[in-house]
């Protein structure tokens, strides 16, 4: 059944945008004037002087170029190193990429000697114990899921300590890229981000971290033998 439009003198049968009006800026129609919202609205008119006093905060200086680098509000775009702060050109240089290297490279090797050579969920080999190399890809979390401080990789690509890497290691466990994956979809899924500012008792976050590890273990075995989730759980 058509109905009738007082506005514009047109039928229609479901839906329908009363061209009432249209907008001198970007030509839409709209039924209201005070209901539409131009994407044109203080954009055409701007001088560049003005928009450059509006970001010109958002410029931060780099300590090795001296150079303005423009970066978002969390300051993303400046790498942070030993205390200095370094836009991607002067951070991604031969001397930083080899002492991270190297400490990977020594933090594989403690792995080896503490044991820490197979995933902590799955047993996928990542190290070989014989020769120390890695087999795969190695991440390394934190055992504790509530726990605000620097990974391991973040503390190593911002330059820290071989004392601040190797505790961040003793409190953290292996895992294979998949395995990885899973746990953190696991944590997304129960929204630890939002639950850490939060004062919860030592026993709901005990709680909370089964839960995030049995979710873990059902999403890293999708495709597995039950008979090998059994075993890892028991484990």
């Amino acid at each position: 059944m058509l109905t009738f439009c007082d506005k514009c003198g047109k039928n229609y049968r479901d839906r329908h945008l009363c061209k009432a009006g249209r907008c001198d800026q970007c030509n839409r129609d709209f039924k209201r004037i005070k209901d539409h919202k131009c994407p044109l609205l203080g954009v055409a008119d701007i001088s560049p002087n003005e928009l450059w006093e509006n970001i010109r905060h958002k410029a931060t200086r780099c300590d090795g170029c001296h150079e303005l680098h423009f970066t978002t509000n969390t300051g993303r775009g400046l790498r942070e190193y030993k205390g200095v702060y370094l836009c991607l050109d002067c951070y991604n240089i031969a001397e930083i990429e080899q002492n991270s290297l190297a400490m990977l490279t020594a933090l594989t090797k403690l792995d080896q000697t503490m044991g820490k050579t197979t995933c902590s969920i799955c047993q996928k080999l990542l190290i070989d114990p014989q020769t120390g190399c890695e087999v795969v890809g190695i991440k390394r979390v934190r055992t504790d899921v509530f726990s605000n401080d620097s990974s391991v990789w973040a503390l190593v690509a911002n330059g820290s300590s071989w004392n601040q890497v190797m505790a961040a290691n003793l409190a953290s466990h292996n895992m294979c890229v998949r395995c990885h994956c899973a746990t953190s979809t696991a944590k997304h899924a129960i929204g630890i981000r939002r639950l850490k500012p939060l004062n919860l008792s030592t026993e709901m976050k005990c709680s909370i971290a089964a839960k995030v590890q049995n979710l873990t273990w059902m999403l890293a075995f999708q495709g597995f033998e039950t008979g090998t989730r059994e075993h890892v759980q028991s484990e």
